[in-house]
């Protein structure tokens, strides 16, 4: 899921992973396919090379991850595999397959890297066979174990599922996990700068979900997103962990809140907001869905209308005055002649107080509800908006300089604010690098790249062994955009929920699903 921000300030250049729009579509019939249960099924786990000694603890590592909200709308994490080839993927909470191009890609786009994935630099590459693929939420084709991923607006990707060794650093190393080749871009996803997606959802086949289950790494992991764009065009981003990764004396304090049973969001129960001393109208018990590649975050109509109220009371009582938001968009926005600013908001604008289940209580800056106007250094504008979902959908806006510990294996989720800058700059420029791989071959374009062989005809692993369940349901403007690939200009209010037909064999009523060819 991902809104994307807004196009770069004047006077900064940076990388964009995403710039493509898209109206929203009514679907009134879903049709999916159903696997069997997930599983780690044909993981291996490859035995480290000088990072970490057998039998001690499980590994962790501290990743970096790029981007803000205004201008990419996404984080974007380095994904290394053989011959030092470096991809950059959407780090996103709310999908849980990983994919990017490979060689002999046909209809794919140009993405960040300039160019795909070539396996032939890799001894340990191979693609997952049919009898697993069900495990892995495949769906096996001609003898191929394939991947779908569909998305309502017309984008998607589609390609085969293999194995290979991906250096992730610290002392997990390099491991060997299952991922998609694309074969296939369509829509936004051809066109993004990204190269691919990697998923961080709950499902069995997520990347962090296939390393726990192979005892490389405890099933945990945790993001720390960086606080406000700066002008001077600085690193902006944050952090990511995998596994239970030790930060010593500067590990934050966490409070913990249980997860809610959903077999693809990590869904948390808020029991309040309260913007200064105001508790929001409407978010008392409301489910929320913790989601990174989401660029803002949404809220029902009702506490929608009620936190607008007391934003705009606490900026008139401040001495700020409405200005005109950007680009037309129909957000509240405020500002002054010169004295607010990034490091001047907090004199200007309350705290939002969010309590979940479990008495867990976060306090946190306006940099976790503003964002700051493009055109205006003097303006903020408000980004908590309104959606048709009775829940909450937590995007990266609310998740600013608050340390996120997913506690998969516990079932909780782990909050505290913190200072994302600084535990970025100590723990990740200090990580203990993994061996390298292989030095890379000549890179070839998609034109130069050969495809790849055909796949034998007439299997007997056609047969579908899933069942087909049609949902006659309107979906009108509900949750999420898809997996951070396809893309909302911020104007519109309605987002629209992700659609994978990997959902193993749970049928959640929540979920809306995929068509599969």
């Amino acid at each position: 899921m991902a809104r994307v921000g807004h196009s770069a300030r004047v006077g900064r250049s940076r990388r964009r992973w995403m710039n493509v729009f898209f109206s929203p579509i009514v679907a009134l019939a879903l049709v999916t396919r159903v696997h069997g249960a997930p599983s780690a099924m044909g993981l291996r786990k490859r035995p480290f090379k000088n990072t970490a000694a057998r039998g001690r603890a499980l590994g962790s590592t501290a990743r970096e991850v790029y981007g803000e909200v205004l201008e990419t709308g996404v984080l974007v994490a380095s994904f290394e595999l053989a011959g030092a080839q470096t991809f950059e993927l959407i780090v996103d909470t709310g999908s849980s397959r990983t994919y990017l191009p490979c060689k002999g890609c046909a209809s794919c786009g140009a993405h960040e890297a300039g160019r795909y994935y070539d396996y032939d630099a890799s001894a340990d590459f191979s693609r997952v066979e049919c009898s697993a693929c069900g495990g892995i939420g495949g769906s096996c084709k001609s003898g191929v174990c394939r991947y779908y991923v569909h998305y309502l607006e017309g984008s998607g990707s589609e390609g085969y599922l293999v194995r290979d060794v991906v250096s992730l650093g610290g002392s997990v190393g390099n491991a060997t996990v299952v991922f998609g080749c694309e074969e296939r871009e369509l829509g936004s996803i051809k066109q993004q700068s990204a190269d691919g997606l990697f998923g961080f959802g709950r499902q069995a086949y997520a990347l962090r979900a296939q390393l726990a289950s192979a005892s490389v790494i405890d099933d945990l992991f945790s993001m720390c997103v960086e606080g406000y764009e700066k002008l001077s065009g600085e690193h902006v981003g944050g952090l990511l962990t995998l596994g239970n990764f030790d930060f010593g004396a500067d590990a934050p304090a966490l409070v913990y809140t249980p997860m809610v049973s959903s077999p693809m969001y990590y869904q948390v129960t808020t029991t309040s907001w309260t913007l200064g001393n105001s508790v929001v109208e409407g978010s008392r018990g409301v489910l929320t869905i913790i989601d990174s590649g989401t660029s803002y975050t949404y809220v029902p109509g009702n506490m929608h209308e009620r936190f607008l109220q007391l934003a705009e009371d606490a900026a008139r009582e401040s001495g700020l005055e409405k200005v005109a938001p950007p680009e037309d968009y129909p957000d509240l926005c405020f500002g002054n002649s010169g004295g607010l600013g990034w490091s001047t908001v907090s004199e200007y604008f309350p705290a939002l107080k969010i309590d979940y289940q479990g008495s867990a209580r976060l306090t946190l800056s306006p940099e976790t509800y503003l964002y700051w106007h493009q055109k205006n250094a003097s303006a903020f504008c408000v980004g908590i908006l309104e959606h048709d979902d009775n829940r909450i959908l937590l995007g990266q806006i609310t998740m600013r300089n608050t340390f996120t510990e997913f506690d998969v294996a516990r079932s909780r989720v782990g909050m505290a604010s913190a200072n994302c800058e600084i535990l970025r700059e100590k723990y990740v420029e200090h990580a203990s690098e993994s061996p390298r791989l292989p030095p890379p071959p000549p890179p070839l374009s998609p034109s130069q790249s050969p495809l790849p062989p055909p796949s034998p005809p007439g299997s007997s692993d056609d047969k579908d062994s899933g069942v087909f369940v049609y949902l006659a349901m309107p979906v009108v403007g509900i949750i999420g955009v898809m997996g951070g690939s396809a893309l909302m200009k911020k104007r519109d209010s309605n987002q629209w929920r992700r659609l994978e037909e990997d959902i193993g064999e749970h049928l959640d009523g929540e979920i809306e699903l995929v068509d599969v060819p």
